[in-house]
């Protein structure tokens, strides 16, 4: 029952580490995106409002700037710097957010809970925790990002809670009638331990 219940809480706690990696790691290259975009969109509204030309452009036509290849060169030089920063900068962000994510287990568990621990005080989920927590740890060492985490699938949650809810209370209620002789009471350990035995 144990091993159950924590292959629960590492499926749960694991799942919403991968999520969250997972949405940070979507947000990061849509900013750079966007920052990479910003100024794309302005050098081709300049050309498409003809404040400025590219080179061999029909003369005929009135601009205010008329680009040279020299101009094109250095326009190419600057985003391409800027694609470099912007590259950089945000694997600097994801990799600043690895390491974080491995010092906030405690803050994801207390996340994945704070429903029960609302109505309970969890001691049980608690020192249940201090045996997941390591194991988490070196899942997490092992990956370069959690997000490449394969999701623990669903259906195996379901067979997980339905072990523990039903499962689990069924043999209890077994081991209990074997514990009780024809009169109702309860028998010694030692009568259990020879049950045991001979059965």
């Amino acid at each position: 029952e144990e091993t159950l219940r924590q292959v629960s809480m590492t499926a749960m706690v694991l799942g919403a580490i991968r999520a969250k990696a997972a949405r940070r790691l979507v947000m990061t290259w849509l900013v750079g995106a966007a920052l990479m975009a910003a100024p794309l969109c302005v050098f081709l509204w300049l050309l498409a409002t003809s404040r400025l030309a590219l080179p061999g452009s029909d003369p005929t036509e009135v601009h205010s700037k008329d680009l040279t290849s020299m101009d094109m060169l250095g326009v190419l030089s600057v985003f391409a710097a800027l694609l470099l920063a912007v590259t950089r900068g945000c694997r600097e962000f994801l990799w600043q957010s690895r390491r974080l994510q491995k010092t906030t287990l405690d803050e994801s568990f207390e996340e994945v809970y704070a429903d029960f621990f609302i109505h309970n005080d969890g001691e049980d989920h608690r020192a249940r925790w201090m045996n997941v927590k390591p194991k988490i740890s070196s899942i997490l060492n092992s990956i370069t990002c959690a997000s490449s985490l394969k999701p623990f699938p669903s259906w195996e949650m379901v067979k997980i809670d339905a072990c523990l809810t039903k499962d689990v209370w069924h043999l209890r209620q077994l081991a209990r009638m074997l514990r009780l002789d024809a009169n109702g009471e309860v028998r010694p350990s030692n009568d259990r331990a020879g049950t045991a035995r001979k059965g």
